[in-house]
């Protein structure tokens, strides 16, 4: 099945299947925003290229794309929790550097460093955390680690 549209309410809706090689992704329904058929079209034939470029990147291609904020997020639903000091520490990073891509992890944490006083043992602390939910939202969303943050 390929991606089907339908009108509801004057805007169109697309969903369905799109196959890449022998695999097959399955769309689930979503709304186009158009009130014209051929705009609709338009929009489910980006999404439908979005999957097939995203497809022949690989798990590289997707690791440009992801925000540092989805591995804070995978590293708070992971099994066992965090201890609430560390979710204290995780909130503070996500509000400084969680929209920047994780490609940018050590620039970001660099200025992010920059930014902070105290003791080393506190800045080790903070990069512990830091360290520990990229790795952990890198496992959970099948991407590769970037490289390794700077020492402090």
């Amino acid at each position: 099945m390929a991606l089907s549209y339908r009108r509801r309410s004057g805007v169109w809706y697309c969903r369905g299947t799109v196959r890449v090689g022998r695999e097959t992704f399955t769309v689930p329904e979503f709304s186009t925003g158009c009130s014209s058929r051929a705009d609709a079209t338009s929009t489910g034939s980006a999404e439908e290229a979005r999957i097939r470029a995203e497809y022949f990147e690989g798990p590289a291609g997707r690791a440009k794309r992801v925000a540092i904020a989805e591995c804070f997020a995978a590293y708070l639903r992971r099994p066992g929790g965090v201890q609430t000091y560390d979710a204290d520490r995780v909130a503070t990073l996500n509000e400084a550097i969680g929209a920047r891509p994780l490609a940018e992890a050590a620039p970001a944490w660099r200025e992010f460093l920059a930014r902070q006083t105290g003791a080393p043992a506190t800045a080790a602390r903070w990069r512990n955390v830091l360290s520990a939910a990229i790795n952990e939202g890198c496992k959970a969303l099948v991407i590769p680690n970037p490289p390794e943050l700077p020492p402090i």
